[in-house]
């Protein structure tokens, strides 16, 4: 079979309506946010389940800036298999949701528990808190703040 794609092709499988469609039969791989079946998987951490860490480094005045940032995270008392990393200005990102920026992990867990209800209807608990201890706001959108 020829992996070649003519240009009438290419432009028929960008079409958004065949695009769409194939998007949607995608099977998200095991232990992603989307397909992880009641927070079993690692979700991509390379470590400790509910543990994520991200370094950011920098050079200022002659002197080397090392910071680390970890977030050990737990749902209803399990381990949330859901990698978080923090840019420079201190924004985080979320595997799972990868066109979201986000100001606080609080907002960044309850977006993937909005997102994601699957995943975390398993793990039982009190669902009625509604985020009393207070988040700052998760951003959606792409570039720049959000939006």
């Amino acid at each position: 079979m020829d992996p070649t794609f003519t240009a009438a092709q290419l432009a028929a499988a960008a079409e958004p309506d065949a695009f769409g469609r194939y998007l949607a039969g995608i099977r998200p791989a095991p232990g992603h946010m989307g397909g992880m079946g009641g927070m079993g998987g690692m979700g991509g951490m390379g470590g400790q389940a509910g543990r994520s860490s991200s370094v950011r480094t920098a050079q200022y005045q002659g002197h080397r800036i090392r910071i680390v940032t970890t977030y050990d995270i737990t749902v209803d008392g399990r381990a949330l298999p859901a990698a978080l990393d923090v840019d420079r200005d201190g924004v985080l990102f979320c595997h799972g949701l990868p066109a979201y920026q986000f100001y606080s992990a609080v907002d960044t867990v309850e977006a993937l528990i909005r997102h994601f209800p699957g995943a975390f209807d398993q793990a039982g608990g009190d669902k009625g808190s509604g985020g009393q201890d207070g988040g700052s706001g998760g951003q959606g959108g792409g570039g720049g703040g959000g939006g």
